[in-house]
């Protein structure tokens, strides 16, 4: 079984709690219209997010320590790790065969739980290909190659890969599982005798532009050079089309944005 795992943010270190909430009530959808029934989605949370969307496979768990204040991207990542090891640590439970770490903006690819069904025992697989998508925009940008070295949302891990420590420390967990950064993982999982697969397809979306990101990507998408610009135009943008959207549940962008 796979386990989709994310660490939401909270309302005070949001610059936007309405919007964090609709992105990510479109996350979940995405995750949870998946064509294998077998998976599950762990929300770790401060602050319950409000949304329209319900699902049996989707639910939250509360965070057991106090909400980080500001904005830093470094608080930010460190929240994001800590909710991610609570994450891992209830997701026990449901002995997965697989997890994956699922931004709470971005979207996957509905056919991720059905194809880790497919090879229980497998490593795992990283996403080499993959959309990069802004938010307000009629195309989407095709990465063929380093997709999981841009995107948290990137990889398909076993997760008897994992190693928790006694005690469930989260610092030791850290030391013991570097393999978790997602720009390190194929490479370290490789070098470890683990080595993952290429997904087939392209495994997921990864959601920019919308305010509030941690990392301001306008200008690789969109560089001010009129020359790369439709260079990128040319190789890399694709129309968003209805098949894409149907795939990741990409539905309209709750707040648009200007190129």
């Amino acid at each position: 079984m796979l386990v989709f795992v994310t660490a939401l943010k909270s309302a005070r270190a949001s610059r936007d709690w309405g919007r964090v909430c609709r992105l990510f009530e479109r996350t979940a959808r995405s995750a949870c219209a998946q064509t294998a029934g077998e998976f599950r989605h762990i929300v770790v949370v401060h602050d319950r997010p409000a949304i329209q969307f319900e699902h049996p496979n989707l639910e939250f768990m509360q965070a057991n320590y106090p909400a980080p204040a500001g904005e830093t991207v470094r608080k930010q990542l460190d929240d994001r790790k800590r909710k991610v090891f609570l994450g891992l640590l209830h997701a026990r439970r449901y002995s997965p065969t697989h997890v994956t770490f699922l931004d709470a903006d971005d979207l996957v690819n509905r056919r991720l739980a059905a194809h880790a069904a497919i090879a229980p025992e497998a490593n795992g697989w990283y996403f080499r290909r993959g959309y990069v998508y802004g938010e307000g925009m009629d195309t989407v940008y095709l990465m063929r190659r380093r997709f999981h070295q841009w995107s948290g949302t990137s990889h398909l891990l076993a997760f008897r890969l994992l190693r928790f420590p006694r005690g469930d420390d989260l610092d030791a967990f850290s030391r013991e599982n570097r393999f978790l950064n997602h720009v390190l993982c194929e490479r370290l999982c490789r070098e470890r005798g683990t080595a993952l697969q290429p997904l087939p397809f392209a495994g997921a979306v990864y959601c920019v532009a919308h305010g509030d990101n941690s990392y301001d990507h306008t200008p690789f998408l969109w560089p001010p050079n009129p020359a790369k610009r439709l260079v990128k135009r040319l190789l890399h943008y694709r129309p968003l089309t209805p098949a894409i959207r149907a795939e990741f549940g990409l539905s309209p962008a709750p707040a648009a944005a200007v190129y």
